[in-house]
């Protein structure tokens, strides 16, 4: 192979490279081998981190201190991971597993008495993708009680083609907003009203079909929700972290909350690794997933990393990081209001594998562009079939090896050659599962966090998205004038 290859050179280097860069964490090896930074490079990239006191701002997350210091708040969406939790959290937990027992036991109805048979989650951004990705992943473990499904932009066309699929009398309605005054979530919530207030022709019995999560829970009241149908978050959850929180409502009612449960444990498994490993990034995996990042970032200057998983139900993924990095990392001002010189958070794309290796990946072998690759794959499926699982496995390892080393073949034409060296990091699961669901979400928010840390941004707020959000509702107002 070239000597041009930088990762197959380190591999000869570092004879027993393969062995000694893997984290194995709860039934997850992390192997990180196949980039071009040596182990010295990497001690050194670590050390740094630590001399940054990256443990003091974790320290400081959970103790509940604000590290969202723009907003000056908490950052608590991990609180609803916990085992043990708080009161609060507690009653809303007992509160939805008591509605999902009532709708198992076909015990919950609407004011005619007839049994929901359809929920649809109302929600936009963090409001929506997370939930989306989640249903996709719990429809593997359980059949659903109810038919779910979800509107969230305000084309007047979703709502058409919704109606035709669901019977509206006997249909649960979830709106999903922690300010209760998200366009496309409250115009889409008006719909609703008026077309179950049609129904009823009673103005106060449309709300029996419908609950709330917010964290303006006197708004939901004004809409005219009752109070025992509205579930309250906290301020510190950020949307596009909160599906820990009763934000995932309508995924448990359809699915069960055993699969919730079992999804919260999976990040929790990761919050204890983060408490254990933090003061040794070697061995702690968001913060490689975060150092390799900033490497190809800012040293490499890429702008884009690639994200395949290897598995169908997580073909949402891509999208959901792409929005929880995107939105936290999109900054190029400090939290001190200062311009910032390196290079922040990176374009996030991606499809599942293997139909991703018929779109876009051979750019990833033979592009201009040598950018990052993390390949998540799963050794055991809920469903198995001939060799379908260990075709997946094995296409997920020759993608990360050709991507590393490439192919050099003398006696083959000139567009037939590649050399290779592009990086990818290698996650792979005893089995796709809620459980594994939970890790990968919890470890890239980490990832997330600890690159806001190095950067210096704020990587809780999204002060862009609210400008768009006001010009519109000034352009709106003029245009209707």
């Amino acid at each position: 192979m070239s000597a041009k290859n930088p990762i197959h050179t380190i591999f000869q280097q570092e004879k027993t490279r393969a062995e000694d860069l893997n984290i194995t964490v709860e039934g997850l090896t992390f192997d990180y081998s196949r980039h071009p930074l040596t182990q010295k490079a990497l001690k050194e990239k670590a050390a740094a981190l630590m001399d940054r006191k990256v443990g003091d701002f974790f320290d400081a997350l959970w103790a509940g201190k604000p590290v969202n210091r723009s907003e000056d708040r908490a950052v608590t969406h991990h609180h609803w991971r916990q085992e043990k939790a708080t009161s609060a959290i507690d009653e809303s937990r007992t509160r939805m597993k008591s509605i999902r027992q009532a709708v198992q036991a076909g015990q919950l109805k609407g004011p005619n008495g007839q049994p929901f048979k359809h929920c649809v989650h109302i929600g936009i951004g963090g409001s929506d993708l997370g939930p989306r990705l989640m249903a996709s992943m719990f429809e593997l473990c359980e059949a659903p009680r109810l038919d779910l499904h979800f509107l969230s932009n305000i084309d007047p066309c979703d709502w058409g083609v919704l109606l035709r699929k669901i019977d509206i009398e006997a249909t649960l309605f979830i709106f999903v907003s922690k300010s209760f005054s998200t366009l496309e979530t409250l115009e889409n919530a008006k719909l609703v009203k008026q077309a179950l207030s049609k129904y009823y022709g009673d103005d106060h019995q449309w709300a029996e079909h419908c609950y709330a999560v917010t964290a303006s829970p006197e708004k939901a009241r004004d809409f005219g929700l009752d109070a025992g149908h509205i579930f309250t978050i906290e301020e510190s959850v950020g949307g596009r972290f909160s599906l820990w929180a009763p934000v995932s409502l309508a995924c448990i009612l359809s699915y069960g909350y055993d699969c919730y449960e079992r999804f919260l444990k999976g990040g929790a498994l990761i919050d204890a690794h983060m408490r254990e490993t933090i003061a040794n990034p070697l061995k702690n995996i968001p913060a490689q997933m975060a150092l390799i990042g900033d490497y190809y970032r800012n040293q490499l200057e890429m702008q884009s990393m690639a994200l395949i998983p290897y598995a169908s139900a997580l073909a949402l993924l891509p999208n959901y990081l792409q929005q929880l990095d995107m939105e936290s990392n999109g900054k190029s001002v400090s939290q001190d209001g200062h311009a910032i010189q390196l290079k922040t958070g990176p374009v996030i794309f991606g499809q599942a594998g293997t139909s991703g290796q018929h779109a876009f990946v051979q750019w990833l072998h033979q592009g201009t562009d040598k950018i990052p690759v993390d390949i998540l794959c799963f050794k055991a499926m809920p469903f198995h079939y001939a060799d379908h699982t260990e075709h997946l496995l094995t296409n997920a390892l020759a993608q990360a090896d050709a991507l590393a080393f490439g192919q050099e073949d003398p006696a083959a034409a000139p567009y037939r050659q590649f050399e290779g060296g592009r990086g990818s990091t290698l996650l792979t699961f005893e089995a796709l599962s809620p459980q594994s669901l939970g890790m990968i979400i919890a470890l890239y928010e980490y990832k997330i966090m600890i690159q806001g840390f190095l950067w210096g941004i704020n990587s809780f707020d999204q002060w862009g998205v609210e400008l768009g959000k006001k010009l519109s509702k000034a352009y709106f107002a003029k245009n209707k004038a």
